[in-house]
């Protein structure tokens, strides 16, 4: 089972890299739909068929067509109906060990002040993943979210409900996203992963559910598209569901 593992994170590696090069902006960069070339080709459409206009009402209902991986890890396309503000995940992607990319004293060093940090783990649990570096894996999922709010929608983080021990997501985005109305974008969640915790995808999933997931944001006028302070903006929450 251990091989079966490593064969799929091997896999999926140069997925991975592609995916993690994108998304390793820095935490100012801001990622408007009118740049991300990916989410242009998306499409997002109301119940009749009919582009997403600004004036759609929040109770409103949108289609969002995607590619998914089924589970003979091949790419298909799929449509589903979401409400307002609502997530597909997409394309989840298994990166390197943490024995491969964190390896000096200093390195270690980071990695343990910025898990305690920014995400809010306590410095024995970070200092035991460490210690036990080649059991980890970076990881991560691309989240279609269709903005069908009057408004632009801007999202820099996520909010984890329930905390798990074999699971650490990375509470600041990679960039924060803007949105306009009508529009919809993949925002790439990431974080590590004890995989050998978990047989296949499903149990992985199962388990990032239970975490009870959300995307943080704010909502704002076209004109606006950064949040230069987050404490002074409201904010709302979107399930994210893997």
């Amino acid at each position: 089972m251990k091989n079966k593992i490593l064969l799929r994170v091997i896999s999926l590696v140069m997925a991975a890299s592609v995916v993690f090069a994108v998304g390793g902006c820095g935490k100012k960069d801001t990622v408007t739909d009118d740049t991300t070339a990916e989410s242009k080709a998306q499409e997002v459409i109301d119940g009749k068929g009919n582009a997403v206009q600004p004036s759609i009402d929040k109770d409103g209902k949108a289609v969002i067509k995607y590619t998914k991986v089924n589970s003979e890890g091949k790419k298909e396309d799929a449509t589903t109906v979401v409400n307002v503000n609502s997530s597909v995940v997409n394309k989840p992607t298994m990166g390197s060990s943490l024995s491969d990319t964190v390896k000096t004293d200093g390195q270690k060093k980071t990695f343990v002040d910025n898990l305690v940090k920014k995400d809010d783990v306590d410095k024995d649990k970070a200092e035991d993943i460490i210690n036990k570096a080649e059991d980890w894996v970076e990881f991560g999922y691309s989240v279609y979210v269709a903005n069908t709010n009057a408004l632009r929608l801007i999202t820099a983080s996520i909010e984890i409900g329930s905390k798990n021990d074999n699971l650490i997501l990375h509470k600041n985005l990679d960039c924060e996203y803007s949105i306009k109305s009508g529009s919809g974008m993949e925002i790439y969640i990431s974080g590590l992963v004890n995989l050998a915790k978990y047989p296949d995808d499903q149990a992985l999933l199962k388990e990032l559910n239970a975490m009870n997931v959300k995307l943080v944001y704010t909502l704002a006028e076209d004109s606006i598209t950064d949040i230069d302070d987050w404490s002074k903006v409201t904010t709302k929450t979107m399930d994210i569901k893997f």
